[in-house]
This record gives C-alpha cells, sequence and structure tokens, in this order.
C-alpha cells in the first residue's frame, strides 16, 4: 500500500521529524483560497500521484508570485502526469500539495527499506540527492552509502556515524542528522514500512536538516487512518493483527515472558526473551517468523 506525500508528511511530524508547511487542495478554488490566504513566497505546487519522477515530468513546480502559483495550480490539477515511474499511460492529479520553499544549501538521498537478502533494514543515503538518483544510483554507486540494521539490535550509535562519515557532514550536524535517523527508523519499524523514502534531504542555508520530498510505502494504521484503505495484496495477516498493532502488544509472535527460574528447556533463555520483548510489534506480526522453535 503507498500513500501520497501529503499523507507521509502527516505520519513523520507525528515523529518529529521536520517537515515544511503545506496544504492540500482538490480544486482549483480550493487551491486559489490557499494562495490567497498565503503570505511567503517562493511556494511549491506538487502534483499528488503515487509515483516518483514528478519534477521532470513536470508536476513540481517553484512560484514566486501569486500570478505563478495561481497558473501553476490550474496547470497541475487535472493534468495526466507522466514519469519514468507511470509507464506511458501516465496517472491524472486528482490533489495538489502547496508547499512553503526553503532556501537550500545542498540536497541529500535518505531511505530505509526492508533488505529480504539480510532479513534486515537498508538504509540507503547518498549526498548526491534530488532528481535522477536512480541513474546516479547505477552509473556510480559508490556515492551510495549502505547501511544494514538487524532488526532484534535496533539501530546503534555506530550505524549513524557511519552514514553521517559517508555523507561527509559537518561535524556540528552530527548529532541533529542522528536524531532525525532515529526519528525516521522509529516510524519505519512503528508503521510497518516496505519503504520509507526522502528526496531531497536538504542542509538548508540556516544549517538545520529538513526533509522534502516524497516519502513512500508506509502501511496504515487505525490510529492514524480510521477509515482502512486496503490494496489488492494486502495479505490476511495484516488485517487480522491490526488491532494489535494499533495498541502496542508488547508481546510479538504470541511469545509470553517467562520466568527466569524456569529450568533450561522450558522455556527460552532470559536474554532472547528480553530481545524479543524489545522488538517492535510491527516487525514482530509478519509471516516468516518461524524462529524461536518452542512457540
Amino acid at each position: 500500500m503507498k500513500l501520497h506525500e501529503f499523507q507521509s508528511k502527516e505520519i513523520l511530524r507525528g515523529y518529529r521529524v521536520p517537515t515544511p508547511a503545506g496544504e492540500v487542495a482538490a480544486d482549483p478554488a480550493a487551491a486559489g483560497r490557499i494562495i490567497e490566504d498565503n503570505q511567503k513566497y517562493p511556494l511549491v505546487v506538487k502534483a499528488q500521484i503515487l509515483a516518483g519522477g514528478r519534477g521532470q515530468g513536470g508536476g513540481v513546480r517553484v512560484c514566486r508570485d501569486r500570478a505563478e502559483a495561481l497558473a501553476a495550480a490550474e496547470a497541475i490539477l487535472g493534468m495526466n502526469l507522466v514519469t519514468a515511474q507511470t509507464g506511458g499511460q501516465g496517472q491524472k492529479v486528482g490533489r495538489i500539495l502547496l508547499e512553503q520553499g526553503v532556501a537550500i544549501e545542498q540536497e541529500f538521498y535518505l531511505s530505509l527499506v526492508v533488505d529480504r537478502a539480510s532479513a534486515g533494514i537498508a538504509i540507503l543515503a547518498s549526498a548526491a540527492g534530488g532528481m535522477n538518483i536512480e541513474e546516479l544510483a547505477a552509473e556510480q554507486p559508490e556515492l551510495v552509502v549502505k547501511v544494514l540494521v538487524d532488526p532484534l539490535a535496533g539501530l546503534a550509535g555506530y550505524h549513524l556515524r557511519q552514514l553521517a562519515f559517508g555523507l561527509d557532514l559537518a561535524p556540528e550536524l552530527h548529532q541533529e542528522f542522528a536524531a532525525l535517523c532515529r526519528n525516521l527508523y522509529r516510524c519505519f519499524t512503528a508503521c510497518d514500512c516496505l519503504l520509507l523514502e526522502i528526496n531531497p534531504l536538504v542542509l538548508t542555508v540556516a544549517s538545520k536538516t529538513e526533509p522534502v520530498g516524497d516519502v513512500a510505502n508506509a502501511y496504515q494504521t487505525p490510529k492514524q487512518f480510521p477509515i482502512p484503505v486496503l490494496s489488492p495484496w494486502t495479505p490476511s495477516w495484516k488485517l487480522m493483527t491490526t488491532p494489535s498493532f494499533g495498541t502496542r502488544s508488547w508481546r510479538p509472535c504470541g511469545i509470553r515472558p517467562r520466568s527466569r527460574s524456569r529450568s533450561a528447556g522450558r522455556g527460552p533463555p532470559a536474554s532472547t526473551t528480553s530481545a524479543l520483548r524489545a522488538i517492535s510489534p510491527a516487525w514482530s506480526t509478519g509471516p516468516g517468523w518461524p524462529w524461536p522453535p518452542w512457540t
């Protein structure tokens, strides 16, 4: 299940990830009201479709004044946007996001994705963020930093240092970048994401890291979206475990905490039980978890 950019940013704000201020419009009248109330420029008008490459396809426009913003909103709303990810048929734009522009000093790429080969979470980062990141990764893979995280152990300090040094961040930005990555990791695991992508993550002129751009593929929890939106491939186990996920049960995989006084062979070691209890419920309710064998 994929989410639009504006939906993803609402979730990220709940995890203390800074995002630019913006409002969504589904028709020209609503867009006009937002533009009339806006007093700050530049204003960025973004098409909301479930595909990347919107900027190259003409779905993202930076407007310097009210007239430009009105013209951009009218042009983008209802257009059939064709990008590298939509195919030749394109997608019709039903909503636009009108967002405050920021003074960008440098753009980065940052994403978290389930890495099935390592049965973990891969964090990908690059100092060459922005458009054409796919081509860059194919032609110059050495510019992309990849860090693998064991979901049982969680995100550690050495992971964050590897990312910060790989991006060649100034030392004074390391602490702020580490806090941002921790919040993104919490969001990724708590929302049971397959992919969480920020492109670009920007360093502003005021030397603050701020995510601006696309964030995709977060599962929707009852607390965030009371009306479920299901895709054709929504697994049955996800539907059955939603109430437990929403209430943050701390008994992953149905394993009950057992006393340390139990003899060997009657239950898991105390250290293993502690590690399991530390797992986010989002990661413990999925299929393919036959371990440990005594469940």
